[in-house]
This record gives structure tokens, C-alpha cells and sequence, in this order.
């Protein structure tokens, strides 16, 4: 029989882990503390008919160790802390450890054909009341597989105390017993105090411990009672028999011997959870060290609350899905907001820009400039329309286009430029509309990034001929899918608007609503079936309600990060030019690479097993291979760019994030530096 003991190197497990293998079976024991001491398991294959295969591995990272419940039989999870690991980690990592992952751990068990799943816990009310509750928490979640085929046990134990193969004296028997050799108590006035505290014999609990996992009947528990002689059959909790006096008086004189001889140095780190865990969290988690962030901080999550869900709900039952209402209300907020002329909603910033491009002229064998750090689907776009990009390299700084290098590209028969506000940062707008206009070429800005950013005092969008943001899901503000053209100049967003309906002179809800007038809508151009929905409209219309606060909050967060990694020498950091004012839709660092060991995307993922989220804005386009296949290697042309896409990396940022996880991401970068710092000669 193959059996999963997770925490078998710990103090109950190891015993667990020894009487699974001396009774023939294969235990493969998931642990991280047991590799503290490399002697853990010393001389137990010589005195077993079994095997041990020892995982390294954390129970939160299951999919990092597939080896330990691939053709499990069985699974004794011991993983399951105490007060001590609380004060050590908090209750947020606690919840992790004892609820999230017990709850992953089953599931993957029941995935494997486990037919047995054995949980040991606390009895109820014998640790502290937050510990107590995440037990039974735990409890609730295994027995929620009981229809899966796989048979939940639940075996509740009192305070553990004893010797084992790995020592702990954070436990409070353990702790009695210490100071009662301190002081010169004697053994039956210490004998007494652990019969009134309810202690329990570490290796009286193993043995039933493992006797309820290996039993092969259909009903869990033989040999495995409550105190009064029987366990609970509907819920399957259990309790080990009552220990008897002789039992305990053996266990403790064995305890007590060996401290007095010597046989552990019970100040050692390795036996005490709380130093090794304060250990761990100074070990990068990628080495095995214990994550920063408790739980995983993602790059970003959309903000969305109870009044979307209202409007959006609203703008369904109303018949009104895709054309309505709402979507010439959302058009005259947002140019309201940004102070356009006009403003076309459309299904995405990819559209968007694809519209304008059609609407200004671009035609199949043209070529438009564009910097290469940029999202993939202006690439796209340029390629399904038979154009090819002329790519103008970057500011180091903003990653922005360099206006100082655009003349060449005008020179060169661009027939429109796109420049990015890449982050939210805005532009050199004035450089690069005075260079374009002197060559009779239009500007499309790409600020899918830039809602709420300003230039010269202007919002962007409020000037310019074609400027398109996104709604993407993650954006500053959302209609899950959506973009929005706005324009300075009214003709313009009425032809747009054609475009985006098909052509057509007018949408479904001119034709059909309430004040609709009669006769056909007549093509008058090519067009595509661009246009936002209603229901979309209905959300953006509540989140752009929202707006300023959502970018206040950016502001607060991008400050924070500011001040929080100013004197980390390995990174550099994003700045405001005196002449923008940042969306701040992303928080963009750069690595220098030269003071550390490994490269960007190694970084990141060190960041990853500290729970940090990261995101790459953005991979150059010029160096995605089928770009280059299609557009040829621009390698050589673009430094900027090319050096750039090698060391930035994306900081979780959106106006949900707590002050707390915003510290969470700025201790793992400084765990990650100092892990990877190269040192100087």
C-alpha cells in the first residue's frame, strides 16, 4: 500500500512514517522541517519491510510535487499548526496552511483513487480559540469528499508529548516537563499536571493514528475510539483510547531522561517551529524559504461592485443587450470626462485602433510607425490589413516613443504614427503631432494605459484627432471587454461611429426602439461589427463614476512603491516628467541585470514562490518570433527597446490593493535582491 503522510518528518509523523513502514508499506512522506535534520529518518529502511520515499516539498504547492500523491492509497495529513505556529505566522498564512491547503491536498487525493483520508486534529477547546476554529474548518472541508469515494477520517488528539525521531520543545508538555527539571519537581507532581491536562503519549497516538489509515475494513475506526468507547459514525471523528497511567508514566520517565542526560539540546533551533519558521522567511522561498506575501498577490483584479452588478442585471432584463440606451450615455460621459468633441464606444482598444487606421487611409502595402513595446495586437492588426510597422525605438525612461527619433520613419513614407502611453505616462505629444503634421500624417494614440492621465494639464484625449483607450477587464476602468475612440473633431467620431456599425447609417436601436423611424438602414461605407453592447455601457457608465477615486488610489499605491523601494540600488524605478501626470496603470520597474545572478524572467518567478504576481509590459514586438518572421529582425536598430524588454517587470497595481500587500511585494523584492545580488570583487 502506497501512503501519503504529509508532516511525516515532523514530531507525530515520523513515528507515523516508521510503524507505515515496518508494516510493509510504501510511505512517502511530504515534509519540509524533516530536512532540517539529515538523520531524520537514520536506520529506519534497515529496520522496515517497507520503504520511505522522503518529498520535499509544501503542502501549499502541491503542483510542484506531483511524485506525492501520484497511486496514493492512502493519506495521513498531519500538516496542521499549532498557537505556537500561529504567533509565528499569523492567521492569514495559518488559514493557508490548515483550511486552503488541507482542502487542495483532498481533492487531489480523491483525484488519485486515495480510498482513505485520515486528518488529525486538536480536540475542540484544547488550543487557541483561532487555531481551534481553522481545525475544525479543516475537519469540514475533508469531510466534504465523503461522496467522492474516499472515506474521510477524522482522529481529534490532545497535547502531544513524548519522544520522537524529531524533538520539539515549543510544545507546552514539553515546556512543563523542562521546568519542572528545572526547578527539581518531581515526576508524579509532573505525572499529575499532564493527566489533568489531558497529554497524550506521542507514540499511543501514532500507533492509532496509523492504525486507522491502514485498516482495511469498510468502517474507519477499528481500533480507534472516543473517550467513552466509540467514535462518531455519521461524521467519522474519532479519538484515540484513553492512554493509561502506566502509559503515560513511561513516556514522560523517557522524556525526562533524556533531558537530563543531554540527549537533545533543546534550545536548538531545529525544535522549535517559531525559530524555524522566522528561519525560513529569511531564505528566499524559491530556495525554500517561507513566502513574503501569505497569500498570492496577484498583478491586478478588476474593481467591480454591487452597482455594476445592478446595471449590468438591469441592462439584460431590459431586452436591450448589444445596441441601446446605455451606449450613447456612456459616449457623452466619457467625452465629458476627458473633455473630447466626441467619442465612439467600441468592443476593444483593438478595434479601436483597427477603425482608425481604416478611417485615416491605411491601406494594404503602406507602413506606420510604432515603438516595438507595445501590445500584440497592433502587430496584428497591422498584418491582417497587409502594413507593415516601422519601429521606432524608445525612451529609457518612459518607454515611451522617442520623439527624437521619428523623423526618420516620416522620412521614410510612414502613413501614420501610434505612439503608446505606455503605463499611463503620458507622450512628448507636442513633438510628435508638430513632426507628423509637418509631413501630412496622422496621429493615432494608443491609450489603452492612459485613462486619467493628463498632458500639459489636458486630460488625454481631450486633444487629437483619433485616441483609443481600453476597457479591458484589468484596465483603470472596465466593461469587462470595450474600447472608446474619442476625437476633437465631431465629423470624425459620426464617420467612426458608421465604421464601427457595419457600415451602416444607423444601429439596432435606431431602427427598432421606441422613437425608432421607419425605412432601411442604408450601408454607407466599410465598416466592421465593432460597437459596444448595452451591457457593457451600463458597467462603464458606473465605473467611470468611479474613476477619480479608483485614480487616486493608483496615485497613493505608485507613491508607496516609490517610497518603499527607493534605496534598492538593483532596480530602477518610474518617474513623472514635469510636463505629465501618470495614469499610473502600471508600476514598471527595471533590473539591473549587471548587480544580480540571474535574469528577468528568473527574477520573476523567485518573486512568483514569494506569492508576488508579476506581468512583462511588454515583450518587444520585435523579438516575438513570428513578428520577426513576418517584419523582419530589428534587433540591431532598437536598444532601447530590445534592453528594455529583458529587464522590466509589472508590479501588482489596482485600487483594491491594501497598504499591507503593497509592503508585501516591496520586502519580497528586497528578499529577492539580496538572495540574487551579484557580489562586487
Amino acid at each position: 500500500m502506497r501512503v501519503l503522510i504529509t508532516g511525516g518528518g515532523g514530531f507525530l509523523g515520523s513515528l507515523v512514517t516508521e510503524q507505515v513502514a515496518r508494516r510493509g508499506h510504501d510511505a512517502v512522506v511530504l515534509d519540509r522541517f524533516c530536512f532540517l535534520n539529515p538523520d531524520t529518518f537514520s536506520g529506519l529502511l534497515s529496520r522496515s519491510r517497507g520503504s520511505v520515499l522522503p518529498v520535499r516539498g509544501d503542502i501549499r504547492r502541491l503542483q510542484a510535487v506531483p511524485e506525492a500523491t501520484r497511486e496514493v492509497d492512502r493519506v495521513i495529513h498531519l500538516v496542521l499548526p499549532g498557537p505556537e505556529d500561529l504567533e509565528a505566522l499569523g492567521e492569514e498564512t495559518l488559514r493557508d496552511l490548515c483550511v486552503e491547503a488541507t482542502r487542495e491536498l483532498a481533492a487531489a487525493a480523491s483525484r488519485a483513487g486515495a480510498r482513505r483520508f485520515v486528518l488529525v486534529t486538536d480536540t475542540p477547546g484544547s488550543v487557541d480559540p483561532v487555531v481551534d476554529a481553522l481545525h475544525r474548518e479543516a475537519e469540514t472541508a475533508v469531510l466534504s469528499f465523503a461522496d467522492t469515494g474516499m472515506m474521510p477520517v477524522i482522529i481529534r488528539s490532545g497535547p502531544l508529548f513524548g519522544v520522537s525521531h524529531r524533538m520539539r520543545f515549543d510544545l507546552p508538555m514539553h515546556r512543563l516537563a523542562r521546568q519542572s527539571l528545572e526547578e527539581n519537581t518531581p515526576v508524579k507532581t509532573l505525572l499529575r499536571a499532564i493527566l489533568e491536562a489531558g497529554g497524550m503519549p506521542i507514540g499511543h497516538v501514532a500507533a492509532h493514528v496509523t492504525d486507522a489509515a491502514l485498516d482495511e475494513t469498510e468502517e474507519a475506526g477499528t481500533g480507534v475510539s472516543s473517550a467513552n468507547g466509540a467514535g462518531d459514525a455519521d461524521t467519522k471523528t474519532l479519538y484515540p483510547p484513553k492512554p493509561s497511567e502506566a502509559d503515560i508514566r513511561v513516556t514522560l520517565e523517557s522524556l525526562v531522561e533524556g533531558l537530563r542526560t543531554g540527549r537533545w539540546n533543546p534550545d536548538a533551533t531545529a525544535h522549535h517551529n517559531r525559530r524555524v519558521w522566522e528561519r525560513l522567511r529569511a531564505v528566499a522561498a524559491q530556495d525554500g524559504g517561507e513566502p513574503i506575501a501569505p497569500r498570492f498577490i496577484p498583478l491586478a483584479r478588476p474593481c467591480v461592485g454591487a452597482e455594476e452588478e445592478q446595471a449590468v442585471v438591469e441592462a439584460i432584463r431590459s431586452g436591450w443587450m448589444t445596441s441601446g440606451p446605455h451606449v450613447p450615455a456612456f459616449e457623452r460621459l466619457f467625452s465629458e470626462t476627458v473633455g473630447a468633441r466626441g467619442a465612439v464606444a467600441l468592443v476593444s482598444c483593438t478595434a479601436a485602433i483597427h477603425a482608425c487606421l481604416v478611417h485615416a487611409g491605411v491601406k494594404a502595402g503602406d507602413m506606420v510607425a510604432t515603438p516595438p513595446i507595445t501590445w500584440a495586437s497592433t502587430g496584428n492588426t497591422l498584418w491582417q490589413m497587409g502594413v507593415k510597422p516601422w519601429f521606432v525605438d524608445i525612451e529609457p525612461d518612459t518607454l515611451n516613443l522617442n520623439p527624437d527619433l521619428l523623423e526618420e520613419a516620416l522620412r521614410a513614407g510612414v502613413r501614420a504614427v501610434i505612439p503608446v502611453h505606455m503605463a499611463g505616462h503620458p507622450c512628448r505629444m507636442e513633438e510628435i503631432r508638430a513632426l507628423a503634421n509637418r509631413h501630412g500624417v496622422p496621429v493615432i494614440e494608443d491609450a489603452a494605459h492612459a485613462l486619467g492621465a493628463s498632458y500639459h494639464g489636458d486630460p488625454i484625449g481631450t486633444r487629437g484627432s483619433y485616441v483609443c483607450f481600453s476597457f479591458y477587464a484589468i484596465k483603470n476602468i472596465t466593461t469587462m471587454e470595450g474600447g472608446m475612440i474619442t476625437t476633437d473633431r465631431p465629423e470624425i467620431a459620426a464617420e467612426l461611429k458608421h465604421i464601427a456599425a457595419n457600415g451602416m447609417s444607423a444601429t439596432a436601436w435606431d431602427r427598432y426602439g421606441r422613437s425608432a423611424v421607419p425605412g432601411p438602414a442604408v450601408v454607407t461605407g466599410p465598416g466592421f461589427k465593432y460597437a459596444m453592447g448595452n451591457v457593457s455601457a451600463a458597467m462603464g457608465i458606473c465605473q467611470l463614476r468611479k474613476l477619480e477615486r479608483f485614480q487616486r488610489r493608483r496615485r497613493e499605491v505608485a507613491a508607496r512603491y516609490l517610497e518603499k523601494l527607493a534605496d534598492v540600488e538593483e532596480i530602477v524605478l518610474p518617474s513623472e516628467k514635469t510636463y505629465a501626470r501618470s495614469a499610473w496603470h502600471l508600476f514598471i520597474i527595471r533590473l539591473r541585470l549587471d548587480r544580480l545572478t540571474v535574469d528577468r524572467d528568473q527574477f520573476c518567478a523567485d518573486l512568483r514562490h514569494e506569492n508576488i504576481g508579476t506581468g512583462i509590459h511588454f515583450y518587444g514586438m520585435h523579438l516575438h518570433p513570428w513578428f520577426r518572421e513576418q517584419f523582419g529582425d530589428w534587433t540591431d536598430r532598437l536598444p532601447e527597446a530590445t534592453a528594455a524588454s529583458r529587464e522590466v517587470i509589472s508590479l501588482p497595481l489596482w485600487p483594491g490593493i491594501t497598504d499591507e500587500q503593497v509592503d508585501a511585494v516591496a520586502a519580497a523584492i528586497r528578499k529577492v535582491v539580496t538572495a540574487r545580488h551579484k557580489k562586487r570583487d
